[in-house]
């Protein structure tokens, strides 16, 4: 009687997870399969790290990082310390992470940098 396998099902990222050689990877938090990237892909941001957006300063935390549905390339969600964003994480009706309204952004890798 041949043996029978157990589905494997993916849990949500929910820290800052590390790559089997010690890098840290950002990872899309989805209940079937994490969409994952190494940091250095990154722009070497991670999902958790504080981060600044260079272009108006702003501070926050990253909260997604990898592709989304409406543009090529990746980018970096983050939740922003103040109201100054454009959504709670849903864009177009995709939900990338969780946040509180006016305090998620979506921006190029580029956009952002890590804070010491």
């Amino acid at each position: 009687m041949p043996a029978t396998s157990k589905p494997v099902t993916s849990k949500p990222v929910t820290s800052k997870p590390t790559s089997q050689t010690g890098g840290a990877v950002s990872c899309k938090p989805v209940t079937s399969k994490p969409t994952c990237k190494p940091a250095s892909q990154a722009g070497g941001v991670a999902v958790g790290d504080a981060v600044l957006l260079t272009g108006s300063g702003l501070a926050g935390v990253a909260r997604f990082v990898g592709p989304v549905h409406y543009a090529k390339g990746d980018f970096v969600g983050v939740e922003l310390a103040t109201p100054h964003g454009k959504n709670d994480g849903e864009v177009k009706g995709e939900r990338y992470f969780s946040c509180r309204p006016m305090h998620g952004i979506l921006v190029r890798p580029s956009e952002v940098i890590a804070r010491p």
